[in-house]
């Protein structure tokens, strides 16, 4: 059966529902007529239809109804019937024919595909939103008056509400998961647009008040110290997400960097937190240069510091709670890294 004869047999079928709907003036009769032409409709066109009615008390209740499709008929049924009355029939087969054809379009997430980096950060983000944090975003806009009607189906995350299932070893894979989350999202496509914008925009602000704080490249220049950030950061980290300790070594740079703007964003001591990092690889590469064997015809005597070095010393000690000899090997670590550049 093509597309057109399966639309045109459905015409038929809802001129039956209109005959029964406007020869029968009780209002639990036309709900029930309301509630079966709802369930001849698609799932994901139902989801849709009870975004689109804009009716919080019954789009907060989605998580509870997501996997009875008949319990979703019959609160579209009584919504659209308790708005539109007579004409709710007409409006939930026109709501039906629109949605239907209502798709998110998979070029909003084109650019993706080219970004790695704001790729794998939204990715993350994704993976780990609860679907309550998805209904109280500025496009969505339902949590905050509807607090009360929220309940523990509401804490589930996002993809695991959607059926997105996630297996993302690398950057394409990331990219499907993303755009399948889009798509199943149960709201009209303009709603997903702007959710997608939203998000993104968040994205940009924290990159770019990230690198007004720290310096990425100088955290991304090698990929020994791109190890090391991510095992400090996981171990002494603030932030904690699924996601952020990549599967392959293709990914540490962009995971790395997704963690830096999470920790920007969610930690009030983000530059503490950077500087301590910082100084725990000088450490780790003082540790690591290798010291030589003289013989003792070679050996010297070391120079003893003056009496306001070693007040300067003691001063730097204290403000970094560190031990003077900790200070001293940080400077010889840090003199040798600029005589290997020279």
């Amino acid at each position: 059966m093509t597309f057109s004869e399966m639309r045109g047999q459905a015409k038929v079928g809802f001129f039956e529902y209109k005959n029964e709907f406007y020869l029968n003036e009780n209002s639990d009769n036309r709900i029930d007529v309301l509630k079966r032409v709802a369930a001849t409709f698609n799932h994901m066109t139902l989801s849709k239809i009870i975004f689109s009615l804009k009716e919080k008390s019954v789009a907060m209740n989605f998580a509870k109804m997501v996997n009875s499709k008949e319990g979703m008929a019959f609160c579209v049924a009584n919504e659209i019937y308790r708005t539109y009355k007579e004409k709710s029939l007409d409006k939930l087969i026109g709501l039906n024919t629109k949605l239907s054809e209502d798709v998110f379009p998979k070029n909003k997430m084109a650019w993706l595909k080219k970004d790695k980096e704001a790729c794998y950060y939204l990715w993350v983000l994704i993976i780990n939103i609860r679907w309550k944090d998805i209904l109280s975003s500025m496009p969505v806009s339902l949590y905050s008056s509807y607090y009360h009607k929220m309940g523990n189906k509401n804490e589930i995350t996002a993809i695991d509400l959607l059926g997105v299932h996630d297996f993302s070893p690398d950057h394409s894979n990331r990219h499907v998961t993303l755009v399948r989350f889009f798509e199943k999202l149960p709201f009209p496509s303009e709603m997903g647009i702007d959710y997608l914008d939203f998000i993104f925009e968040d994205y940009k602000n924290i990159k770019e008040e990230c690198r007004h704080k720290v310096n990425i490249n100088n955290l991304t220049k090698s990929d020994e110290l791109i190890v090391f950030a991510l095992d400090y950061l996981e171990k002494k980290g603030t932030v904690k997400r699924s996601g952020l300790m990549p599967l392959t070594h293709h990914d540490n740079r962009p995971a790395l960097i997704t963690h830096i703007y999470l920790e920007c964003r969610e930690n009030p001591d983000f530059s503490g937190r950077m500087n301590l990092l910082l100084k725990a690889w000088s450490q780790h590469k003082a540790r690591k240069v290798p010291r030589k064997t003289v013989r003792k015809s070679q050996a010297h005597t070391l120079p003893v510091i003056s009496e306001s070095d070693a007040k300067l010393l003691l001063e730097i000690a204290m403000k970094f709670d560190v031990g003077e000899e900790d200070v001293l090997s940080d400077a010889i670590a840090s003199y040798y890294d600029l005589m290997m550049k020279i």
